[in-house]
Formats: C-alpha cells, structure tokens, sequence
C-alpha cells in the first residue's frame, strides 16, 4: 500500500533460500556485457570521433596507448571485482582511468576539462538505454510504481558488490540510495578525481 514507507535493499549476495529466476540469471550476463564490452567500445568509439577531429595524425597512438593502459589497470586491480557484474564494471572503469590519464596532456593537463569531457562521452553511452526504459515506464497510469518496480528488479544487473536502497516515502516520491558502488570505489582506489 502507498501510506506505509519501505526500504529495501538489493544485494545478489542476500539469500533467497530458492533458486535464481532465470530474470536475475539474464541480467547477471547483461550487466557484464554492457558494462564489460558494450559500454567500454562505445566509449573508446566517442573518444575516437573526437580524436579524428582534433588530433587525427595521432588518433591512433592515443587510442592504443588507452587500450594497453587499460588493459595494465585491468590485471593490477583483478581483487576489486567479486562477480561477473563487477568484473565488467572492472573494464569500464579501467578504460576510463586510462583514458583520462592518456588525455589529461592533451587538454592542457586542466583535470576539470578532462573530466567534463570523458562525462559527456559516458553519459552518451548510458543515455540511451536508461532514456529508452524510463520513458516507456513513464508511460504507465502509474510511473513511480513502475519505475520502482522496475529499478528494485534490475538488482542482479549490478551484481553483489552494490548495495542500493529503495524508498517510497509516499505515492509521488522514490528514492533510488547507493551505498556502496564499484566506480567510487575503484576510482578512489586510483585516487583518481573521476
């Protein structure tokens, strides 16, 4: 009912006490795929059409030298992911790390810059299918009902290493709170200001 408030956490390392939907097996893999081979290209794609314009004698230097850096990053923090989801998420962050450090001097070292840069790259990769999802569940007589329902149940997209809490105060608010996340973390390991 809407007048009680809820909380509730998704972890995939709570137990259930039953088997897995085959639901939450498909959305392990797809948060792999996404973040570990989908969103990294994508993202290597949007540097590179901005490679070709500012710089395209050395496009590909810089794009190997990502690809490798990456790749280093990659193998060096191989204890950070505990499930296939973070290990994907592994690959993104990692190609993100290499390519801020990579394209740092070619914005005049200015780490702001680089950063807004790198933002927009990623959030052209993530808008698409979070704009996608939300617009159609928008659609719905009840929106935030859908959008809850849908958010609560993409859980295993994310894997264990997330913790995130859901509220519903009331009919007209969610609250979507992450606790733990697997990009914070790696980056703060790297002590990098992504």
């Amino acid at each position: 009912s809407n007048d009680q408030t809820t909380t509730e956490s998704t972890s995939s390392g709570e137990s259930r006490g039953h088997r897995r939907p085959v639901r939450d097996k498909f959305l392990e893999l797809e948060g792999r795929w996404f973040m570990g081979r989908f969103a990294p290209r994508e993202f290597l794609d949007g540097i590179d059409r901005y490679l070709r314009l500012e710089t395209p004698e050395r496009r590909k230097e810089l794009l190997d030298t990502i690809r490798t850096r990456a790749e280093e990053l990659q193998e060096e923090d191989q204890d950070l992911p505990v499930d296939p989801q973070s290990e994907g998420m592994l690959a993104l962050t990692s190609t993100m790390l290499a390519a801020y450090e990579t394209l740092l001097p070619l914005f005049d070292n200015d780490q702001r810059r680089t950063i807004l840069f790198l933002q927009q790259i990623v959030g052209a990769v993530a808008q698409r299918p979070f704009e996608v999802a939300f617009e159609a569940l928008s659609k719905r007589e009840h929106p935030l009902d859908a959008i809850d329902k849908a958010c609560r149940m993409e859980g295993p997209l994310y894997g264990s290493y997330y913790d995130i809490a859901f509220d519903r105060q009331d009919a007209d608010t969610f609250e979507m709170r992450v606790h733990r996340c697997f990009f914070r973390d790696h980056f703060t390991r790297r002590g990098n200001p992504l």
